[in-house]
């Protein structure tokens, strides 16, 4: 690990419900793999936005924890456990470190299926409120 371990900064980050904080982790031109979507968000201003939607739904939530933490490298696996709606959900967060510490990509995995997609209805809603005038 760097002396300065970016990924335990995002883990300690999103444990604090700390908006700002997560930004700081992140790479300039850092991807975000969405379960949700196919292709990545680029950038650190758009990552990060994109970030205040989980963080909306479960993340910035009570019942939100990390549960394991496996490093390799410049890589780190996040576990986390979460709920939506007082149902159960789990998830990865997969980070990869750029030569500066710094979030270059960000995978997230969760499952099971139907809260997959549960949390894609209340992202939209979430979105449609955030843009409705």
């Amino acid at each position: 690990m760097s002396p300065r371990d970016t990924g335990l900064a995002f883990k300690a980050a999103m444990e604090a419900r700390d908006a700002a904080a997560v930004h700081r982790c992140l790479a300039p031109d850092v991807r975000f793999h969405s379960p949700i979507r196919y292709t990545p968000f680029e950038g650190r201003d758009a990552v990060a936005a994109v970030l205040q939607i989980p963080a909306a739904v479960f993340v910035f939530r009570d019942g939100f924890r990390y549960t394991r933490v496996f490093s390799a490298g410049n890589d780190r696996a996040l576990f986390f456990e979460a709920e939506i709606d007082g149902r159960s959900i789990e998830g990865v967060d997969l980070l990869r470190l750029d030569h500066h510490g710094l979030v270059a990509e960000l995978w997230v995995m969760m499952r099971p299926l139907a809260e997959i997609q549960r949390f894609a209805v209340v992202a939209a809603e979430i979105i449609g409120q955030q843009t409705r005038p």
